[in-house]
């Protein structure tokens, strides 16, 4: 993600990953803000956020689909 901290926008950019993939977003104690499923094309996931909307501090943005799940810091200040 890029870039990170971010303000009002970051973008993600995931290669290397096929099919269908579930983004979920969440705060330090869990909760869930948005999931969104995307399609990966030529094997790259690209989305961009909005985190304009979120209070300044530290979230989670977790990747998942049947072959991987991986979850990445996102500050926003």
């Amino acid at each position: 993600m890029y870039p990170n901290p971010a303000e009002s926008t970051t973008k993600l950019k995931v290669q290397g990953i096929e099919g269908e993939v579930k983004i979920t977003l969440s705060d330090v104690q869990g909760r869930v803000l948005t999931t969104t499923q995307e399609r990966a094309v030529d094997n790259t996931i690209e989305k961009t956020i909005d985190v304009q909307h979120l209070s300044k501090g530290v979230y989670y943005l977790r990747i998942q689909n049947t072959e991987i799940s991986r979850t990445q810091k996102l500050i926003v200040k």
